[in-house]
């Protein structure tokens, strides 16, 4: 422990020497760059946020403006049906309903949907009807 008073004693000869700038400098450097730090971690625990998955249940889900209810399909069979006003909204609450089969879905029914070659039309609000699949 004989470095500690030797320490005490190199610092506090920096500071009589007028080297106090220097060190309080640094302090200010790294509390600037802890702020940032926590500040970067704040904004991607946001993003994150933002960007997640859809409601995984049926019923409203605003952060992908989407509804979503159980029907049963001509053949017998449960059925999704799920009703947005974009079709991302569609497209990322069936891939947070089928969550179980890891988004692994099939369309059995789609209304006003893009398709390959008129991706770029203005549609309004979107449909599907789809069946979670392993």
């Amino acid at each position: 422990m004989e470095s500690c008073p030797a320490l005490h004693a190199l610092l506090a000869a920096m500071y009589c020497r007028g080297d106090s700038h220097r060190l309080k400098k640094r302090g200010a450097e790294m509390t600037l760059r802890s702020t940032v730090r926590w500040m970067l971690g704040v904004g991607i625990a946001g993003l994150v946020a933002a960007c997640g998955v859809g409601k995984t249940t049926p019923g409203d889900d605003p952060a992908t403006e989407s509804q979503a209810s159980t029907v049963t399909w001509s053949d017998g069979q449960p059925a999704i049906s799920i009703n947005c006003k974009t079709p991302g909204g569609c497209q990322s609450r069936a891939v947070a309903m089928c969550n179980a089969t890891r988004g692994n879905y099939t369309v059995l029914k789609m209304d006003n949907m893009p398709t390959r070659g008129d991706l770029g039309d203005v549609r309004g609000p979107g449909s599907v009807v789809i069946r979670c699949s392993s």
